[in-house]
């Protein structure tokens, strides 16, 4: 309200505002749902008793050009941003933001079914979207209608369409060959454009890990069209151009991307955090099929001497912590001319997993009816997915990760000329704006609002070249950090990283060893002369299958081995976390009282000497 009156009185007589009071079962009531203001429930006390009802906390604002509509100003959103941008917005109709969403297998805009959008895993960003921007849905056959191209001979020149202000492409992996060389020509022409290219899409993978497995990620081919999924999994049936790796476009853009590398850091801000999953004892725990905890999160913050986020660039200067799953990174190319602006970079305590690591084909066991013996046979054979019919595809409990010692980049702004003038945001993450990241942040998770969706606007409107805002909505409080606990809790985490990579070493060699002895003994079979072909074959296949089981009954023991010594470990680092934690709660108790101690002392000796020297020498004992 106070910041309402505030545009009320710099305004004049610009700015007409009227607040309205909304009491339940009014005509009020009705006004508001029908100009776009939607209520929340909240129960709270009233008189000694608890009323449940709905709250409107909204706002619209119109003018003779526009209009726009804020539905729910939450406790956490920047309200002077979202006010400031819709009076700009609605009152010069020119600065209202174009975003092209192209549909790729990710569907960021959601998927359309029978002419009508439905919500999907980016659902909850989608909307906040569309309350700042204009939200254009193009299908991804349609991007060469953006581009100049070749008539045919006797065809007319067809003018391309206007293209948006910026080009929001979620999964470019997933484009086919066709489609992928509009997008070439398109950035080319200087449009410009944000990538969110992420070597594992963790939304789908998290609703079932052990079903639904991971979908559509970059190294996967796409969905057959036998899926009875494949209207809301596919938005092509071509196949991927460049196999998934987006090798056209990193060319174009002068950057290099794994397409099946993800990068994760030790640093951890909140080490009492596992996520916001319940398990069935109704607590908190960190799932195992998820993977590594430090591998799925991936929290992003400035720490010590790392500054994480870039200062020098509109994008990133402001930005205080963000929260991805399973991110990639990008780097600049060694031939690259294009100027490369790292934005967001992970220290030098963090590591890379690759996608033969982090991912594995379960297997099953089949049994079968053999009718030339007329026996039921037993056969391994691998899992099939729910939903694709293909393998299933599921993540590793525990890969093996090693800290490589380097600063992982994961976003970057690209610019400047090759063949054309290159304006491009490329971000190695999608799920960081999925509707999983608000359930993180939730009350019943972690609680408090990260810069996700911020960092993303900020994007989008520096691509723009509309950078004023972009400061207003960086404004707000930050607050301070212990960074005693921070700094032991990342060390404590190192630590147990080098010990798990040093145990995961012998446990290799040890097989290795395994794998080295069945070769030698294959060998020496083959080096008999005095053996035939078939004995030669039927020793062979006989050692082969008893050093075989061997070798499995090996691995199975040191996997165990494995994950009990990972256990302790990561149960040795929590220990080591609280003790430092309790150290420093100590501290605090035993220190707190201290300053109105010593204020008491001081004032007891200030008015201890004022009233003896007011004493006559005579009287003084």
């Amino acid at each position: 309200t106070g910041l309402l009156r505030q545009y009320q009185y710099y305004g004049g007589n610009n700015i007409d505002v009227r607040f309205v009071d909304v009491l339940p079962n009014s005509n009020e009531e009705i006004q508001a749902k029908r100009l776009g203001v939607e209520p929340r429930a909240d129960r709270s006390e009233v008189g000694g008793r608890v009323v449940e009802q709905d709250v409107f906390m909204g706002a619209r604002v119109s003018s003779t050009q526009d209009d726009a509509v804020l539905p729910f100003v939450d406790s956490d959103s920047s309200i002077e941003y979202q006010l400031t941008h819709s009076i700009a917005t609605t009152t010069d109709k020119d600065r209202r933001i174009t975003v092209g969403v192209v549909d790729t297998d990710t569907f960021f805009g959601g998927p359309q079914i029978e002419g009508r959008r439905v919500p999907w895993a980016y659902n909850q960003t989608l909307d906040y979207l569309k309350t700042q921007f204009k939200i254009k849905h193009i299908a991804q056959d349609d991007l060469r209608l953006y581009v100049e191209n070749e008539p045919a001979e006797g065809e007319e020149i067809e003018e391309p369409k206007e293209a948006p202000d910026v080009l929001l492409v979620a999964d470019p992996s997933s484009l086919a060959d066709a489609n992928t060389d509009a997008l070439v020509s398109y950035m080319k022409d200087g449009n410009p454009v944000i990538f969110l290219a992420d070597p594992l899409p963790f939304f789908w993978t998290s609703r079932n890990p052990l079903n639904i497995g991971v979908l559509n990620a970059p190294r996967q081919p796409r969905i057959s069209q036998r899926s009875p999924y494949v209207q809301v999994l596919t938005s092509s049936f071509a196949p991927k151009a460049d196999n998934g790796t987006c090798s056209r476009i990193l060319n174009a853009i002068g950057a290099e991307w794994n397409n099946g590398q993800v990068a994760w850091s030790l640093i951890d801000p909140h080490p009492n955090f596992k996520g916001a999953w319940i398990d069935q004892s109704g607590q908190s725990a960190w799932p195992e099929y998820f993977g590594p905890y430090e591998n799925a999160f991936v929290f992003v913050k400035n720490s010590g001497d790392h500054v994480a986020f870039n200062n020098d660039s509109s994008v990133s200067n402001g930005v205080k912590e963000m929260l991805f799953f399973y991110p990639g990174s990008v780097r600049q190319a060694t031939d690259s001319k294009l100027t490369f602006t790292p934005l967001i970079t992970l220290s030098k305590k963090s590591g890379t997993t690759q996608w033969e690591e982090l991912t594995d084909v379960p297997t099953q066991i089949a049994q079968r009816f053999d009718r030339r013996t007329g026996r039921i046979t037993r056969e391994e054979e691998r899992r099939p997915s729910q939903i694709t019919g293909e393998d299933l595809r599921v993540l590793n409990p525990t890969p093996a990760s090693y800290i490589d010692n380097n600063e992982h980049i994961l976003a970057a702004h690209i610019h400047g000329e090759n063949d054309g003038e290159i304006k491009v945001i490329f971000i190695a993450d999608m799920d960081f704006v999925s509707d999983l990241y608000y359930e993180q942040i939730s009350e019943d998770g972690l609680g408090q609002k990260l810069d996700n969706v911020s960092f993303l606007q900020n994007a989008i409107e520096v691509l723009a070249g509309e950078e004023a805002f972009v400061a207003l909505r960086n404004r707000r409080p930050n607050p301070r950090t212990l960074d005693y606990i921070e700094t032991q809790t990342e060390q404590f985490r190192e630590d147990r990283a080098k010990a798990q990579e040093a145990i995961e070493k012998r446990i290799r060699d040890e097989l290795q060893e395994e794998q080295d002895k069945l070769d030698a003994e294959a060998a020496k079979i083959e080096g008999d002369q005095s053996l035939s072909f078939f004995e030669k074959l039927q020793r062979t296949s006989q050692e082969a299958s008893d050093a075989q089981r061997r070798f499995d009954l090996k691995k199975e023991k040191m996997d165990r081995e494995l994950k009990i010594k990972i256990d302790q470990l990561r149960s040795e680092e929590q220990n080591n976390i609280r003790r430092t934690e309790g150290f420093v709660k100590m501290l605090a108790i035993a220190f707190a009282p201290l300053p109105a101690f010593l204020l008491g002392c001081l004032v007891y000796f200030y008015r201890s000497a004022s009233e003896r020297s007011q004493i006559k020498a005579s009287r003084r004992v």
